[in-house]
């Protein structure tokens, strides 16, 4: 058995501030995570082929930064604007266009005294947009009403015959609007005003069920929708009967100044902040009023929760822009959109690490989960990158400064003279005190590699070092291995495996100004240390992060030299059978230092720390983003029989050594001297899958990929799973296997500790679509 890998207009209007959008890849059924200040109800679940998307910033983006303004649909583009900009309030309108990601016009509403407004009311009834209300930073209220084309042309004006408020609610339902509540500069109102702006007439309708200061609007399924800032209790308007009635409690809870959006005839209400000027929000529920039940949607992916945010549905999107926060926000948009098939080779946004954001935190995976830690706060949590989800486990015992996972635990060390190393059972959720390190440091790396902890470089007080100390975990004990050799001692380094050797890489050898090109790895079964191609433009890095995905290791970010005010934007990546560094894709995020990364299934992450989504320059601020990179990949369905183990009264292999809990769990090929060069992963979780029938393990054997011009050159090679009807399985005991190179054409070989070993004779088109290929 097999799996493969492969990745699987509604009207809105209202009073709200900005946001922006974010890349998403696969279809599966995604679920809104949970955090300690999560709804203790039980909610359906949005089947989530949306997500969010990161859309790439304007020019002259400050100017652009906004909040308390409208956002509406028009024609091809959507608009955005009014509210307040840089401290001050605006008559401006921007047009975006979100197939380019650029600001492409500008409109000012009329008036040099009533033009600069905030909380005014927008929307759009066939070919143009409505814009008004609204009031400014004193008791003026406004009650104009300015119609505009898809040029922005205001071509009309209108009075309000409510009288001047701001922060009213509007919605359309079929060819007319619906404007009321707000404040009118002395009371909170609840009256209701149909429009048909054709003839421009107006008529009065049933008043809301109490008075509305401020809220959000929608319309779905011919009927509107309001709720209002403070309260849970969604409001229903028919407008055939003309009458009100209570929905279904909305879940998040009481908020001021959230979002909302009509996508695919359901209703999106999230952000803002807790009532009482708690917490902002990045939350979003989904309301369906042929049901009139509320579902969990997916977060919004910023890195901060935010309230007066603009947002507008848009040719079957929706897209949120601005707001304010804890800290000011620089403009960006964000676009809620259908999912779309992934981009090998590409860095992608996914659901920020909740909480706070931090800096040098830990990280590692175990089976299907990555775990983030620490970075200046005790909270852990693990990431689903199936359902995109966060979800809290136990808090850190220690302030950790490096973490690695090691056969199914996670290991992490403080840079304490006691209590320093700790075991985590993510099975149990509980971490426990180990045997302390007997050498504790900070700024070192460490990583797991063939059984053991391993801790590498780092600085005592003002002494770097370049001393290898291993821990292992039948004993729960230290020793001291072979001292980094033909290296300077360092700390800030980075360090990943691949196959069974480990690499050692950059750091800081002299005071803070000074780094290193050095790349090192070591051999654990003859516990030396050999050199590797240096770093390549830039070379000499420090504070930077790296990663391993199969067979290829990679490197971003961090300080070129010295200049901690100049943080690295670059992604590099190293192929060790040819032992060669080349450029990747622009690391997610921006320019940033001091995160971390870990991987999952193949596909790397890189979170955390200081970032710049701007420029190298300056101005680079402690983060929480989370970025997914999905490497160009090979996928071979190989099939074989081991001569020794087939019978030929059932077709299949014996199990015997299964059955007889003698298949080795650990690898049995680097005792015999093979290499391994650029395999040996084992990233996907499930072990040793069916122990019975056709899809029982019968053993390990390696799959190698070689060069098409010298296939003696081995490419990459993984041990892998032999199931007994010959199929050869990833390490999670279902999928293809799977190699971190680009498609091109391989000879493909299988290898056994003790049969022939056989090839293909000619060189195979090699894909990440499964291919197969039959050698019994």
């Amino acid at each position: 058995m097999k799996r493969s890998f492969t990745s699987s207009q509604a009207l809105f209007f209202a009073r709200v501030g900005c946001c922006r959008a974010i890349n998403v890849i696969h279809t599966p059924v995604m679920r809104a995570f949970l955090m300690a200040l999560a709804l203790a109800s039980t909610l359906s679940v949005v089947c989530q082929s949306y997500e969010w998307y990161n859309k790439p910033t304007p020019a002259n983006s400050a100017q652009h930064l906004s909040y308390n303004g409208v956002a509406f649909s028009l024609g091809g583009n959507l608009w955005f604007g009014t509210g307040i900009v840089q401290g001050d309030l605006s008559p401006w309108l921007r047009s975006y266009d979100p197939a380019s990601g650029q600001i492409v016009s500008f409109a000012g509403l009329p008036g040099s005294i009533t033009g600069p407004r905030q909380m005014a009311v927008a929307f759009t009834l066939g070919a143009f947009a409505y814009v008004g209300l609204g009031g400014n930073e004193g008791m003026d209220q406004w009650s104009d009403l300015y119609r505009m084309d898809v040029n922005g042309n205001f071509t009309a004006d209108y009075e309000f015959p409510g009288g001047g408020r701001s922060s009213a609610i509007a919605f359309t339902v079929g060819d007319k609007a619906y404007i009321g509540g707000g404040y009118d500069g002395t009371n909170n109102r609840n009256d209701l005003w149909e429009w048909e702006p054709v003839t421009n007439t107006w008529v009065q309708k049933a008043s809301m069920p109490a008075a509305l200061a401020a809220g959000v609007a929608f319309a779905a399924g011919g009927k509107g929708y309001v709720l209002r800032d403070g309260s849970t209790t969604l409001w229903c308007y028919d407008p055939q009967n003309n009458s009100w009635s209570n929905m279904a409690i909305f879940p998040g809870g009481a908020r001021r100044q959230p979002s909302a959006f009509v996508v695919d005839g359901k209703g999106y209400v999230g952000l803002g902040r807790e009532w009482s000027n708690g917490p902002f929000r990045q939350d979003f529920f989904a309301y369906d009023p042929v049901s009139n039940t509320w579902s969990e949607a997916p977060w919004f992916w910023a890195a901060q929760g935010r309230a007066g945010a603009m947002a507008t549905g848009h040719l079957g999107k929706a897209y949120v822009t601005g707001g304010y926060s804890i800290v000011a926000l620089a403009f960006d948009m964000w676009e809620f959109g259908p999912a779309s098939p992934p981009v090998n080779g590409a860095w992608v946004q996914r659901p920020f690490v909740p909480g706070p954001p931090r800096t040098k935190p830990i990280a590692f995976s175990i089976g299907d989960l990555g775990f983030v830690g620490g970075g200046g706060h005790s909270s852990f949590l693990a990431y689903n990158p199936v359902a995109r989800t966060w979800t809290p486990r136990a808090n850190l015992p220690i302030a950790m400064s490096v973490a690695a996972a090691l056969d199914g635990m996670g290991y992490g060390m403080g840079t304490g003279a006691t209590g320093n190393f700790w075991a985590y059972d993510p099975t149990a959720d509980t971490w426990t005190a180990r045997a302390d390190m007997p050498s504790p440091r900070s700024g070192s790396v460490c990583f797991a590699l063939e059984g053991r902890f391993y801790v590498a470089t780092g600085i005592q007080g003002l002494t770097r070092l370049k001393d290898l100390w291993a821990y292992d975990p039948g004993t729960d004990t230290w020793e001291g291995r072979a001292e980094m050799t033909n290296a300077s001692a360092c700390h800030s380094a980075a360090a990943f495996v691949v196959g069974n050797r480990a690499y050692v890489l950059g750091g800081n050898i002299s005071g803070g100004s000074t780094a290193t090109s050095i790349v090192r790895y070591y051999v654990p079964a003859t516990d030396t240390w050999h050199s590797a191609q240096l770093l390549q433009q830039p070379n000499n890095i420090q504070n930077h992060m790296a990663l391993s995905l199969g067979n290829i290791g990679y490197y971003g970010g961090g300080y070129i030299g010295g200049q901690s005010s100049a943080p690295s934007n670059y992604f590099k990546i190293y192929d060790p059978s040819n032992n060669t560094w080349s450029a990747g894709p622009t690391l997610g995020g921006g320019w940033r230092s001091n995160g971390t990364c870990f991987s999952i299934g193949g596909r790397g992450y890189v979170t955390c720390g200081q970032l710049n989504p701007h420029s190298q320059l300056s101005g680079a601020q402690t983060t929480n983003d989370l970025w997914e990179y999905i490497p160009e990949h090979i996928e071979v369905q190989v099939k074989v029989f081991l001569g020794g183990a087939y019978s030929t009264d059932d077709g299949l292999m014996s199990d015997a050594l299964a059955s007889n809990a003698l298949v080795p769990l650990t690898d049995p090929y680097a005792a015999l001297g093979y290499p391994l060069p650029g395999g040996d992963f084992s990233d996907l979780s499930g072990g040793l899958g069916n122990t019975t029938g056709a899809d029982a393990i019968v053993d390990r054997v390696i799959v190698e990929l070689r060069d098409q011009g010298d296939p003696s050159v081995v490419r990459a090679s993984r041990q892998v799973w032999l199931q007994r009807d010959g199929d050869v399985v990833d390490m999670d005991g279902i999928s293809p296997v799977r190699f971190t190179l680009p498609p091109d054409n391989y000879h493909v070989s299988i290898r056994h500790r003790n049969h022939l070993g056989c090839m293909s004779a000619s060189p195979i088109a090699l894909s990440s679509t499964p291919t197969t290929i039959d050698f019994r």
